[in-house]
């Protein structure tokens, strides 16, 4: 190199010393190649030469680097400082050798005696060279008087603090020295470096060289003068790669063909952008319109969840790298980004329609409590409002968005919805009391016919039980609510319900049996008087008007077919029977006077005279037994036996003897089958039908109780219409 003359002048001796050591070999000033080999003028090969390459400085000048390029030369090496400042030609010859096609090093004449001077010398070369397009080696060159006086380890140590940061900063370092130098000043073998070796018109001793610098007196086109040729054994480009990152003073660069890359670049594992100055971006950055985030630490370009650590909101950046906004599709799943780019969270209102998103940003679908209240949202998101079909069940929704439960009132109509939100229909149990809702969820009030009996909701909706008023008539309704007919005990009352379900009064009859209903429904037993004199007699077992012989309280009597208690004579059957005028009581086991006529009677009352003189007898009418009750002649021990009402044998509680189910809700009033809808004209013709018919008396005697027949007796109340026998 040209700064060598320094040496060659301060250290004659040194010089000297060298040619002793190295005699004069055959001249290097001319050379040709000849098959891609380089020959010295002897003719002998210089093997394992890779490149033939220049250095230079300024001592050259302007050059014309097309011509240099055209004149068999593939590298230079260019000097990098003058006078302690940069070189002044150094930026041009680096950007226009690399223009040329030429691989471009570096070098620096170093006057660093100390470790810290050989690192301030190698941050003043990559300071510089980092813009240019550097392919070759960065040199640290060993040879000016300052260092000579050093000793071989402390020539090391600066070598390898120089070169170690060239390293570091991802340049590929070289030391060069001249073979006297390597060999008597430097301890080489704590240099790991590769060497660029000075020996002029003669082959270097040193071996293991990585380039030779073979003269200082070459003669290259495009340079004017003089100029180093060197001869390099190593393909560099395949040591030092043409794309890498490099960290120069605490920065990083992105290099591509070896050039500094400034904008956007991708290096393999992501997009960067590498401002004016060559170091990356970081941060947010608007560019073209357009926010992009890019690693606070790295640079690299932000794609997919980001967190913002300053303002712990969330954002999504696209695989562009640019910053989303409005409503996004990711990974399945939807969010929304305000205008600001910020994930939103929480209620999101578009137009009239409602979105919820998630704590993780993810837009709510199907079911969804918050803050306690339950949301329903459709496969879009959109919160439902009003009525929803949802997984087989009905729902309401109100215009809040909150599902419904409980009782709601819906344009007109009540509906009932539990717990869960769902629409009951059938039997509800609320609050200890049961409403019915129909397949649309309707609550039904009044009269409800359900599968098969008939009940009675109050304009509330609650069902009714027991006994009730409706419409001035009444109705049993037992402990589930089904509206009972027929025959009813209770609490230990017999009642008579028609087909319609109306309590009935006043005579009735059932089953071709006749019995009187009092005023308030009870089914009346003992004695009765009518308000023309006839008297009754209702069998204190089951009720029933009795006809026929009876025996009551030890005495006989004798009804007719209209169930009138006869006085006075009776035959029957050839045989006459006397029958007290004022009391019916049949003369038995006596004698008596009659219209002045002693008449004796045995004790079946069977009258022992002759009765041709006998006057208003009465004759027995055929079948004037009452059905089924066993009836015979006085002194057979008939009396009166049966469980209850004609009917009702087996009769059980209400409620007891019927399907309790309905409506899907267990202990839900039961179901029935058969009677009239409430209220119509279902029941049977009775006799005395004027229902309003009430008696007057003491006492009430229950059917099957086992009271004496003389227990009760009732007086029939005037206006009584349509009894037997009328």
């Amino acid at each position: 190199m040209i700064q060598r003359k320094r040496l060659q002048i301060v250290g004659l001796a040194c010089l000297l010393g060298a040619l002793s050591l190295h005699p004069a070999m055959s001249a290097f000033a001319a050379w040709t190649k000849v098959n891609g080999i380089y020959t010295d003028s002897s003719g002998t090969a210089i093997a394992g030469v890779a490149a033939r390459g220049i250095d230079v400085s300024h001592w050259q000048q302007s050059i014309n680097w097309d011509a240099v390029a055209a004149d068999d030369i593939q590298f230079v090496m260019l000097g990098t400082r003058y006078n302690n400042a940069v070189d002044p030609f150094f930026q041009s010859n680096a950007s226009k050798a690399a223009e040329a096609g030429l691989k471009v090093g570096a070098y620096i004449y170093s006057y660093a005696t100390t470790t810290q001077m050989a690192e301030q010398e190698a941050d003043f070369v990559l300071n510089l060279i980092k813009d240019y397009p550097i392919s070759y080696p960065v040199v640290f060159d060993v040879e000016s008087s300052e260092m000579s006086a050093l000793s071989p380890s402390e020539l090391s140590a600066v070598i390898n603090a120089f070169c170690k940061k060239i390293r570091a900063a991802g340049y590929y370092p070289m030391v060069y020295a001249n073979d006297y130098w390597l060999t008597n000043k430097i301890d080489m073998s704590s240099v790991n470096y590769d060497v660029w070796v000075a020996r002029y018109d003669v082959r270097h001793s040193y071996s293991n060289a990585a380039m030779w610098q073979a003269t200082n007196s070459g003669s290259v086109s495009g340079i004017s003068g003089n100029v180093d040729i060197n001869f390099a054994y190593k393909d560099f480009s395949s040591l030092i790669p043409a794309n890498q990152w490099r960290n120069i003073g605490g920065n990083w660069y992105y290099y591509k063909d070896y050039e500094m890359q400034k904008g956007w670049i991708n290096d393999g594992n992501g997009w960067y952008y590498m401002g004016e100055d060559g170091t990356p971006r970081r941060g947010w950055m608007q560019l073209g319109g357009k926010y992009f985030h890019l690693d606070e630490s790295s640079g690299k370009m932000t794609v997919g969840w980001f967190r913002d650590s300053s303002s712990s909101k969330w954002y999504y950046l696209k695989d562009d790298g640019a910053l989303a906004y409005g409503w996004q599709q990711v990974d399945g799943k939807w969010f929304y980004l305000g205008t600001d780019g910020a994930m939103m969270t929480g209620w999101l209102k578009s137009g009239d329609t409602y979105y919820y998103m998630k704590s993780d940003g993810s837009m709510a679908t199907g079911w969804l409590t918050i803050d306690g209240a339950w949301y329903y949202f459709n496969p879009n998101g959109e919160l439902l409002r009003g009525w929803a079909d949802i997984g087989g069940s009905r729902y309401f929704i109100g215009t809040d968005g909150k599902m419904t439960t409980g009782w709601k009132e819906i344009d007109g109509y009540w509906y009932y919805f539990g717990t869960d939100g769902k629409m009951a229909v059938g039997w509800r149990l609320v609050d200890g009391r049961y409403y019915y809702l129909d397949n649309e969820g309707k609550m039904k009030t009044g009269w409800q016919q359900i599968d098969g009996g008939w009940y009675f909701l109050s304009p509330e909706g609650k069902l009714r039980v027991g006994w009730q008023q409706i419409d001035g008539s009444w109705y049993y309704l037992g402990e589930d609510g089904k509206m009972r007919t027929g025959w009813q005990q209770v609490k230990g009352l017999w009642y008579y319900l028609g087909q319609d379900g109306k309590m009935l009064t006043g005579w009735q009859k059932i089953d071709n049996e006749y019995y009187y209903l009092y005023t308030d429904g009870r089914m009346l037993t003992g004695w009765l008087n009518d308000n023309t004199g006839n008297r009754y007699y209702m069998s204190t077992s089951s009720g029933r008007m009795i006809r026929g012989w009876r025996q009551i309280d030890n005495s006989w009597y004798y009804f007719n077919s209209s169930g009138h208690m006869v006085k006075g004579w009776l035959r029957e059957n050839g045989k006459y029977y006397y029958l007290d005028p004022s009391t019916g009581v049949m003369a038995s086991d006596c004698s008596r006077v009659i219209d002045n006529v002693t008449y004796t009677f045995d004790q079946n009352g069977v009258c022992q005279n002759e009765t041709n003189s006998m006057s208003g007898v009465t004759a027995a009418e055929p079948g004037t037994a009452s059905s089924g009750s066993g009836m015979g002649t006085p002194g057979s021990g008939n009396s009166e036996a049966g469980s209850g009402p004609s009917g009702s044998s087996g009769q059980t509680s209400p409620g007891n003897s019927e399907s309790s189910g309905s409506a899907g809700n267990s202990g839900a009033p039961g179901s029935s089958t058969g009677g009239s809808a409430p209220g119509s004209s279902g029941t049977s013709n009775a006799p005395g039908s004027s229902s309003g018919s009430s008696s007057s008396g003491t006492g009430t005697a229950r059917p099957g109780s086992g009271s004496s027949d003389s227990a009760d007796h009732y007086t029939i109340e005037p206006g009584l219409t349509g009894g037997p026998g009328r």
